[in-house]
């Protein structure tokens, strides 16, 4: 065996001698115990596992929880990675290895270890964000989930890289202490922004408004279109955009109209001073009735309120039952030419301002 071997002129030497080195060697045997166990863990890998955790899958889709299916789609793709680490970890095993070698095998495990660990922790990351943006889309508040996704992610891959530093004897504490040292100089050239940014994280957790609320900050108000990190964009009823700072926001008051269940509506209205005293009392009658089949309002009162400069005045309050401006619009619309319709009706005169001059001869 040995003579055809060395006769065949395409085997290079350097192969030849190892080839040699390793069959008439007393390690022998741990070298094959080593492949045998390699081939052994790689038919594992290659048909058990997947034919294991695809069974698994679809035992977790029947299941109210989707968490397990997170989990094993994880471990399936985690797979080939986690069988590339046992054969580096077998091969330190090697006798007579150069120091070298296994140095640099510790450190592909290590990387690899590390690697896999950050890339499945940044999986489960993911997984409670977008469980938490399903929830906060259905009360209107996902805005920012995208933000601090990257945020924990970002602390996650810090946090592995300083772990795998001290593996490496790499002395991590003036390190950290240099990365706030830094933190504290650049949060000081930053702070507007970072206020803003912390103004964002505010409005996402105290929720004082969403995107779609009409809200009236100051003396500006629209419907809410984006909540980002530094700002908030509002469309005005006229059409325009307006950009507002989110610090600006979080320290002034804002009128959320969405959140009304109800919108309390207070009006006045004058008759003429003309008018008899047994049709001024009539009227918060006739006021009251034209409220009968007005779908979406419900009526308070309406009292004979003052005796003005001009007219006498009457206060009518109702509600509308509902948040909508176009709604509460078209209702104040209908009553107003039911209120026209009823006055005309009773001949009681709406008052203006008139004035009357007496000439005396």
């Amino acid at each position: 065996m040995n003579n055809l071997l060395a006769k065949v002129g395409g085997v290079p030497t350097y192969f030849y001698d190892l080839y040699f080195s390793i069959v008439n060697s007393p390690n022998f045997p741990v070298y094959v115990a080593i492949g045998i166990g390699v081939l052994v863990v790689f038919i594992f890998f290659w048909l058990i596992i997947p034919l294991f955790l695809r069974q698994l899958h679809d035992l977790t889709l029947k299941t109210k929880n989707d968490f397990d299916e997170v989990f094993v789609d994880v471990v399936l793709a985690a797979r080939w990675p986690i069988f590339f680490i046992i054969v580096i970890y077998s091969i330190s095993f090697l006798p007579q290895l150069p120091d070298t070698a296994d140095a640099a095998l510790k450190i592909i495990l290590l990387l690899f270890v590390t690697y896999e660990v950050i890339k499945a922790a940044n999986t489960f990351v993911q997984y409670g964000f977008d469980k938490i943006s399903k929830k906060r889309e259905e009360k209107g508040g996902a805005a920012l989930l995208p933000v601090f996704s990257k945020i924990v992610k970002s602390v996650v891959w810090i946090v592995g890289v300083v772990i795998l530093l001290s593996h490496f004897g790499v002395e991590v504490t003036p390190l950290v202490t240099g990365l706030g040292i830094g933190g504290i100089a650049v949060a000081l050239a930053v702070q507007n922004i970072l206020g803003d940014l912390f103004s964002s994280f505010t409005i996402y957790l105290d929720k004082p408004f969403k995107i779609g609320d009409f809200i009236i900050v100051d003396d500006q108000q629209g419907t809410v279109k984006n909540i980002g990190i530094k700002t908030t964009r509002i469309t005005s009823l006229s059409g325009e955009e307006l950009i507002m700072p989110n610090h600006k926001l979080v320290s002034t008051v804002i009128k959320n109209y969405k959140r009304m269940k109800k919108r309390r509506v207070e009006f006045h209205l004058g008759v003429t001073y003309e008018t008899k005293p047994a049709k001024v009392k009539k009227v918060p009658t006739i006021i009251e009735g034209a409220f009968k089949k007005l779908k979406g309002a419900e009526f308070d009162r309406a009292h004979f309120e003052s005796f003005g400069p001009h007219s006498l005045d009457f206060e009518i309050v109702y509600y509308v039952l509902s948040n909508d401006y176009k709604e509460y619009m078209d209702i104040q619309q209908e009553l107003n030419n039911r209120l026209f319709d009823a006055f005309t009706k009773e001949k009681i005169e709406f008052a203006y301002p008139t004035q009357k001059i007496f000439v005396e001869k």
